[in-house]
């Protein structure tokens, strides 16, 4: 999201992009009942480890949290946003994340689907060949971009 951002007001060169796949963001909400409540060594994703990835990303966060292609949240999602898949997991300290980006995306009246997977973590993508729901968060995502961007290709089958 923050380099569509990026490129539709810096650049203003989005157009080429048709559609947004966002699997399990972090979309700026920088305290939240997930965040709280879920995450941990388990994860990687404890408050620590959340604080070193922003750090190793920019060198002054507390001077660019409310930056809007680091805090999306912040952004006029109001105008020239790409339809978005958003994938969330019920166990991802990030999910109301995805909550709060479809929320503001539905007001805004964006194209989006909104699918939350059950009982996965943050980051289940990584394990397709042994998780129901990744594989099932990897087709949904595919779908809905050729349901908005009318591609008709080859449709490839893995035998996981």
């Amino acid at each position: 999201m923050s380099t569509y951002l990026y490129l539709r007001d810096e650049k203003k060169n989005a157009g080429f992009v048709k559609a947004l796949l966002l699997y399990y963001g972090m979309y700026g909400l920088w305290d939240s009942k997930s965040r709280r409540l879920l995450g941990g060594p388990w994860d990687g994703l404890a408050e620590a480890d959340l604080r070193y990835y922003f750090e190793c990303f920019c060198d002054d966060f507390e001077r660019v949290r409310d930056n809007p292609y680091l805090n999306c949240l912040t952004a006029d999602l109001t105008r020239d946003v790409a339809p978005c898949y958003i994938a969330a997991a019920t166990l991802d300290p990030l999910i109301d994340d995805s909550l709060a980006l479809a929320a503001m995306l539905a007001e805004a009246g964006v194209p989006h689907k909104l699918e939350i997977f059950d009982g996965v973590l943050h980051a289940f993508l990584h394990h397709s060949r042994m998780l129901d729901e990744a594989r099932a968060a990897l087709v949904a995502g595919a779908a809905f971009y050729r349901e908005q961007t009318g591609f008709c290709g080859e449709i490839v089958s893995f035998d996981w």
